[in-house]
């Protein structure tokens, strides 16, 4: 996730908790399926069992985690914003948002 979004001009902590939080799962997933189809339900068992336990494993750890984290990452973000305890946490710059919605309009011709 990381290497995806390097470009994206966000700052670190934000790069760590979309990388934590990312997809995962539905990767795995498609593996286990993969696994099954190709390999045949009794020589991919293991593979599945493997997987299986994984997908279930982060689930423990990203739900354990996932309150925490967000608790750190908005006072993060809110001191990045030089904004005190109890303050907004800002939303997205709609500078952005302009820029994005005039892309779309270029794209369909209409200006």
């Amino acid at each position: 996730m990381a290497v995806a979004l390097a470009g994206a001009w966000l700052d670190r902590a934000t790069i760590a908790l979309v990388g934590w939080f990312g997809p995962r799962g539905l990767a795995s997933v498609v593996l286990a399926l993969l696994a099954l189809e190709e390999l045949g339900s009794s020589a991919a068992g293991h593979a599945v069992a493997v997987i299986t336990i994984t997908v279930l494993l982060s689930v423990i750890a990203h739900g354990a985690t996932a309150d925490p984290l967000a608790s750190r990452y908005a006072r993060a973000l809110v001191r990045s914003t030089g904004g005190h305890r109890g303050d907004e946490i800002p939303g997205i710059p709609e500078c952005r948002l302009i820029r994005r919605k005039a892309l779309q309009r270029r794209r369909r011709g209409k200006h």
